[in-house]
């Protein structure tokens, strides 16, 4: 997928990072709930876009300040849904194509034990008809005809769905990608087809390095965890099973976690920012509240009694690695600031001089710093 939209991780700040498509200025996103919103590049305080009209109905402006590079033109306004979804918009007069993603903190972490890969499996289904448009192809066909495109994925705290599509043609994508949020149709004959598709992504993926390096992951951490588990979902986990058919598991995994509250969005357009406020009333809008508080895992990630260990994997990609993993704990009030983030940098930073010349002698090339996951 082209368009740079990553939306919405479990815990911390959005980010909102300028990016270059199609000789465009466009937008790169990280969302998640945070009271504060940042620009990455030279960050100044700005004042928010002039409060909307209070006539308007169906959500309210966030008055809270959005910090954002000085050279950064664009109008930016975070508004809470009557469903009490956060919808960012961002008007840019200058915006080749119009962007939009949903995220909801909710990824294979909540997989059921007797269906792993669920998260996935709906991730799939989600997008194969809703009520307003039955069709399993209607947001790819309308995307199709409007030089658009889309894509979602899942991981283990969240599920993602983004488009881009031609600026006259945004109303059209978000009612078909809101629909398909607020009322999939979850048809049974299109389950084969998307497990399917499900078992052969990862048929292709588990060939990788990055997948190979996960499952060493998965096979050492507590077993009690469920980032344990199988988590991308294959033939055999998304099968019906003895008292649960995987549909009515589907059914059920998607009444128990999509809900609007959890759900954050973005919105990136030419269009002025009350017209933007408005399409993110009339379609995300339409999104259930179900009133469901965000997962939680209380499983410690680690089995305390083992100090640490030590492994060693053949790579299928001709590059010589060292990476390193421990468990830490942050609360979410503490996410905000990102320590996570901060602590492999200075980590990285002090480790850099000592480790450089080493790695050089053994014909390493280069010595990056580590990226931080949140289980």
């Amino acid at each position: 997928m082209a368009v740079h939209l990553i939306c919405a991780t479990y815990h911390g700040l959005m980010d909102i990072k300028g990016c270059t498509l199609c000789s465009a200025s466009l937008l790169m996103m990280r969302f998640v709930n945070a009271p504060q919103f940042m620009v990455q590049g030279f960050v100044v305080l700005a004042a928010l876009w002039a409060p909307f009209s209070q006539a308007d109905t169906g959500w309210q402006p966030i008055q809270e300040t959005i910090r954002k590079s000085e050279k950064d033109t664009r109008q930016y306004q975070a508004i809470r849904l009557d469903n009490d979804m956060v919808v960012l918009l961002v008007s840019d007069p200058q915006a080749v194509k119009s962007l939009s993603a949903l995220v909801v903190p909710v990824g294979s972490l909540q997989d059921p034990a007797d269906h792993q890969g669920l998260a996935h499996f709906l991730e799939h289904m989600t997008l194969m008809g809703s009520q307003k448009y039955p069709q399993p192809d209607s947001l790819a066909e309308f995307l199709k005809l409007h030089g658009g495109s889309h894509n979602a994925s899942t991981a283990p705290y969240r599920t993602a769905f983004y488009l881009e599509v031609e600026n006259d043609a945004l109303d059209g994508a978000v009612d078909r990608l809101a629909d398909a949020i607020a009322a999939p149709l979850l048809d049974k004959k299109y389950a084969d087809r998307e497990r399917n598709a499900v078992n052969a992504e990862l048929t292709m993926a588990r060939t990788r390095d990055g997948m190979r390096m996960a499952q060493v992951s998965a096979e050492t951490i507590n077993p009690a965890h469920p980032a344990a588990h199988f988590s991308g979902g294959n033939l055999e986990t998304l099968s019906d099973k003895p008292g649960s058919p995987v549909l009515d598991a589907l059914h059920t995994f998607r009444d128990s976690w999509y809900s609007a509250n959890l759900m954050k969005a973005v919105i990136y357009s030419n269009k002025p920012l009350p017209a933007l406020a408005r399409m993110a009333a009339d379609t995300f809008g339409r999104v259930p509240n179900r009133q469901i508080s965000r997962p939680e895992i209380t499983v410690p990630w680690s089995r305390m009694r083992k100090k640490a260990s030590l492994f060693t994997m053949c790579r299928r990609c001709r590059v010589k690695c060292c990476a390193s993993s421990f468990a830490s704990t942050t609360t979410a009030i503490a996410s905000a600031a990102k320590p996570m983030s901060w602590s492999p940098i200075l980590s990285a930073t002090a480790a850099r001089a000592r480790s450089l010349t080493g790695c050089k002698n053994r014909v390493w090339r280069k010595v990056s710093a580590p990226i931080p996951i949140r289980w």
